[in-house]
This record gives structure tokens, sequence and C-alpha cells, in this order.
């Protein structure tokens, strides 16, 4: 593996927080993967609460994928 290299599935279940306000939005379900491109073009989380659904969140609304988990933009507007 490069360096530079990370697993994706290495952040499934990662909690996602907003950088906005600090929010938790729930955790990491899938990677979204462009098939024609070969790229991520964003993950879907399962929102928090227990009768919760989905949201997808593009790549471009992401800050950052840390140890804990994945930050979002502040400008995201879910």
């Amino acid at each position: 593996m490069i360096n530079n290299e990370v697993k994706a599935q290495k952040y499934l279940g990662k909690e996602v927080i907003t950088l906005k306000d600090g929010t938790y939005l729930g955790k990491v379900h899938s990677i979204v993967i462009n098939a024609e491109e070969k790229r991520i073009i964003g993950i879907t989380i399962k929102l928090k609460g227990l009768l919760s659904g989905k949201m997808f969140i593009p790549l471009d609304s992401i800050q950052g994928f840390g140890t804990h988990g994945i930050t979002i933009k502040e400008e995201f507007e879910p």
C-alpha cells in the first residue's frame, strides 16, 4: 500500500460532526463511489435516533477525515 492510501472501510461507523455548531449528525453508513470515474463522490450517514433515515453528504462538503470521525464544512446545509 502506498503511504497516502487509506482504506475507506476504516471510516464505516465513524461519527460525523458539523464544524458550524459541533452538531453530531450520525455515523458513516457507506462510502459512495462513481464507478465510471472510479472515485469517491461522498458518504451516506445513518442519522442519529432510532427511527431516523440516511443522508448523502457530497465529498466537497467534507472538511476532514480524522481518527475518531469526519467533520463537515460550516457551509453545509442538510
